[in-house]
């Protein structure tokens, strides 16, 4: 019914504030949780890459996290992507296996942990 503590801190001055009568109203009433999931969206605060290391979540448990932390919703992955410069081309093996790999973990998630 409310926006998460570590947001409302960050962004305060910025979002609305709600009476406790709109968040009773408003909680629990999403159809869906959307999600826009790409190997470099998220970076854990005090990680930087190293080495040319590529940080990234592993999408099977995020989607695992929402169902736990959200109660099981209706999962929508809105947007996924795998950026690169503009000379890599669909064929480069290494943006197939991103995707393939994204595709197998959605659906590991769904098999195995009924997402």
């Amino acid at each position: 019914g409310d926006y998460p503590e570590e947001l409302k801190n960050k962004l305060y001055s910025f979002l609305p504030n709600f009476t406790e009568a709109e968040k009773n109203y408003i909680k629990g009433t999403a159809d869906f949780f959307a999600f826009s999931f790409g190997p470099n969206n998220f970076k854990p605060p005090n990680t930087l890459a190293k080495m040319g290391q590529n940080l990234s979540l592993n999408l099977r448990e995020v989607l695992n996290w929402i169902k736990l932390e959200y109660t099981n919703p209706r999962i929508l992955i809105a947007e996924n992507g795998w950026f690169t410069d503009s000379h890599v081309k669909t064929e480069d093996t290494t943006a197939i296996y991103m995707m393939k790999n994204f595709i197998n973990k959605v659906l590991q998630a769904i098999k195995y942990d009924r997402i």
